[in-house]
């Protein structure tokens, strides 16, 4: 090995550079800034690893890069020279003012989708070049596309080709692979020698899909697990987390990451052209309205006078398969206010249980006076709200009581024609029905003018409930969609023992659970819905095994399902949420930033559906985390007019005054004899991330208190000690322990050994917390012996 490599790669550069200092280190190569004698532009001189240059043939080194250096293309940043420097390889490239495209992912998240396609296009136009010539980048990544004002610029050919040659095995067996695993091709990661083009083509869709989504399609805990996902696990639509995209950004995209290369595009060009398309292939009644407008034209010019309907800019598509329901209107004998909602929801369930329909709560965008009154809900404000969410119909209805019996009548509507397509009605008496069970005897007579001709409508999953069940579970829905978990979870617990097979109350109790922190609950609610998933549409089944997954911790299932579930429903707000939750509890690295996945799956929920409550908890954490009160409040303010479970309540509110006050001036024993639960959750909630670690501690302080139950001790215990490790306050840290454990808290003895993992001066006590759990576990602890510092 060069005993010092510095000087050798000074030596090695003379006559003509001149080495000025290490400027960045990667998996494969050192780079280093120099400077050209003659001309005295700066260049950048790229030392490979002392591994990789023993396993590399100077010869076919040489020979490689003299191949690239011919290259000659505006957008590929050129090679100028090569060499060895000792016993390690070298190339030179010119040095670029300004950042890569991973610097300005890192630092601005997801582009404009504007700015991520004018990158494409260079990039494709570069690429396309290469591949002309017969080269192939193999590396295609944000941290090899350098920006510099409008130029972009595709760097390290190089390398990639050098190393995917006859030495290949060699490289490998050294440890190092050719590529990067979050944009390789699944050829690639097989391992196959021939890749070609198309390889680039999907590397290129991965880096467009992160320039958009702000990730790459495919993340892992491991380099191995993010390569078997690209080569096994669907890639996840764009629209979900960026619904403002034209289709053919989010259908071009979807084909650059086809596993198969023949699926693919088969130029990085096509691929760039495609992204850039106006609009897709028009349908025939697309053609058709295209044709009425010119004939209006026409005519005009010809002096005709034509209807302004003629005129009229092209309505946004509407999708057949969405589905609008109204709250019903009630006539005064009824006396539920809230039953034409439930009718309502009733009935989306029933669309949701009849694929490929999708049901759209109508009373989620009406204002407040026409949800107080259905009634003002005219076929004119049906039809304009159903068109401004792309839904092709909507339904309307009356509940009437009379004398002895009860009425529902449904009018399903077209809203492309403005037409009433069915009518249908249902009537019991009173006494041995409800609305919500009448409404389902008469919706699927309306289904059946939605799907295929003959295609029986099969609400037996719903409709063989027993009644009971299906109006608690209701009940539930109502307060869950309101962050009253507690109530949501005891209508759905008793929906589920009324009805052991009823697997939607099942899946949404086991959601309320979660969110009340019972999770033996939830875990055996989800149990019971899975053993009947059976019963569940598609989407449901997604959705629960995505919750079991949460549940259970498995962080990479729980995205996968839940993505699932999206890709058939995209603006499910619910789903939308439960993703957002897995990234703030099961993969919080970056849940402070209120632009992490957490928040965006969050805000994304919310601004699609401003009567769904719960992700404003999460969002009002995140805000409060990342210090930005104002943006805090407005979440509070807007959570406060569901009137949610009040822990939770509480807990945001005296984390915002903690915050605004200052730790030493807020009085958290004074919230204690009230609310000891919400001042031990905000200390909870502070703490992530050691964000705000003064307001996190008044909280703990607070909570451990003599007359606190042992749990609530024990958890405040944990968090005090938690905080003054981080700090390196650890002689406080050692005297609340030797407290708790005063206190009876024996537990409190193994916090010692996390210390230790810390970096806390605590080996004694761990040592000795290891040799009791040897003593008492006997032969079933069998390691070696800890060396504790």
């Amino acid at each position: 090995m060069t005993a010092d490599p510095v000087g050798a790669l000074r030596s090695a550069l003379l006559p003509r550079y001149g080495l000025e200092r290490e400027i960045g280190q990667g998996g494969m190569a050192t780079v280093y800034l120099a400077r050209e004698r003659y001309r005295g532009r700066r260049v950048v001189a790229k030392v490979l690893d002392p591994e990789l240059s023993s396993a590399l043939d100077p010869v076919r080194f040489a020979r490689e890069i003299r191949i690239i250096r011919d290259l000659d293309h505006p957008a590929i940043l050129p090679l100028l020279d090569w060499g060895k420097a000792g016993e390690l390889l070298y190339y030179v490239m010119p040095y670029v003012e300004g950042d890569s495209l991973g610097d300005l992912l890192d630092r601005e998240g997801p582009l404009r989708v504007e700015e991520a396609l004018r990158i494409c296009r260079e990039v494709a136009a570069a690429l396309d070049y290469a591949h002309d010539q017969g080269v192939v980048h193999r590396d295609i990544k944000p941290e090899n596309i350098l920006l510099s004002g409008d130029r972009v610029y595709l760097s390290d050919f190089g390398v990639a080709r050098v190393l995917s040659g006859p030495d290949s095995e060699t490289i490998t067996k050294s440890g190092h692979w050719v590529g990067t695993p979050a944009y390789t091709s699944p050829e690639q990661a097989a391992g196959d020698r021939t890749v070609d083009r198309r390889s680039d083509v999907y590397s290129l869709g991965c880096v467009v899909h992160e320039m958009l989504a702000g990730e790459p399609p495919f993340t892992g805990p491991t380099a191995r697990a993010v390569v078997a996902r690209h080569m096994t696990a669907p890639p996840p639509s764009l629209d979900i987390v960026r619904p403002d995209l034209p289709p053919s950004v989010v259908a071009g995209v979807k084909k650059a990451l086809a596993k198969t290369p023949s699926d693919r595009f088969p130029s990085a060009g096509d691929l760039a052209a495609a992204l850039e398309a106006p609009r897709p292939v028009a349908s025939p009644e697309e053609r058709a309205n295209r044709w009425v407008a010119g004939a209006a034209v026409a005519l005009t010019l010809a002096g005709v006078i034509l209807v302004p309907r003629l005129f009229a800019p092209a309505e946004p598509p509407l999708d057949p398969n969405k589905v609008v329901v109204f709250p019903l209107v009630a006539t005064s004998e009824i006396q539920d206010p809230d039953a034409g909602w439930e009718v309502a929801l009733a009935l989306g369930a029933a669309l949701e249980q009849t694929e490929p329909l999708k049901f759209i709560d109508g009373w989620t965008w009406l204002d407040e006076a026409k949800r107080r009154d259905p009634a003002a809900v005219t076929t004119e404000v049906a039809s304009e709200l159903s068109r401004s969410r792309g839904a092709g119909h909507y339904i309307v209805g009356a509940i009437r009581s009379g004398s002895d019996s009860l009425s529902v009548i449904l009018r399903l509507h077209d809203v492309r024609g403005d037409s009433l397509v069915a009518q249908e009605s249902e009537s019991e008496l009173e006494v041995a029905t409800t609305p919500a069970h009448l409404g389902m005897a008469a919706v699927p007579r309306l289904l059946a003018r939605l799907v295929e001709p003959d295609r029986p409508i099969d609400l037996t999953p719903l409709t063989n409930r027993a009644p009971a069940a299906i109006a608690l579970s209701i009940q539930g829905d109502r307060q869950y969609r309101q962050s009253r978990f507690a109530e949501a979870l005891h209508f759905y617990e008793r929906a589920v023992d009324e009805d052991s097979l009823h697997a939607f109350a099942a899946t949404k109790g086991a959601q309320a659970a979660s969110w009340s922190n019972r999770f033996a609950d939830a875990e055996r609610l989800i149990g019971v819905a899975l053993q009947n998933d059976t019963l569940l549409p598609k989407k449901y089944e997604h959705f629960a095994e995505g919750l079991g997954a949460y549940i259970r911790g498995q962080a990479d299932e729980a995205i996968n399902s839940f993505r699932a579930a999206l890709t058939i429903h995209d603006d499910w707000s619910e789903a939308a949420t439960a993703l957002g939750e897995v990234y703030y509890h099961l993969l919080p690295g970056d849940a402070v930033r209120p632009d992490s996945l957490a928040g965006s799956w969050l805000a994304m929920s919310w601004s699609g559906d401003s009567t769904f409550a719960p992700p404003l908890y999460h969002l009002s954490e995140i805000a409060l985390r990342a210090g930005d009160t104002d943006t805090a409040s407005r979440y509070l303010t807007s959570w406060r007019r569901f009137d949610p479970d009040t822990i939770l309540l509480r807990q945001v509110e005296y984390s915002l005054e903690c915050l605004r006050s200052g730790p030493a001036d807020f009085d958290w024993a004074g919230k204690v004899p009230e609310h000891l639960r919400s001042v031990l959750q905000a200390g909870l909630s502070l703490a992530g991330g050691a964000r705000r670690p003064g307001c996190a501690r008044g909280a703990f302080a607070a909570a451990y208190r003599p007359d606190s139950s042992r749990p609530i001790r024990w958890a405040a215990l944990r968090g005090l000690y938690g905080q003054a490790v981080a700090q390196g306050r650890y002689e406080e840290a050692d005297s609340l322990l030797r407290t708790g454990i005063a206190d009876g808290l024996g537990p409190a003895r193994r916090l010692y050994v996390l210390g230790a993992l810390s970096a806390a001066p605590f080996s004694e006590q761990a040592r000795a917390i290891e040799a009791y759990v040897r003593q008492r576990s006997d032969e079933m602890y069998r390691g070696e012996d800890v060396r504790w510092r």
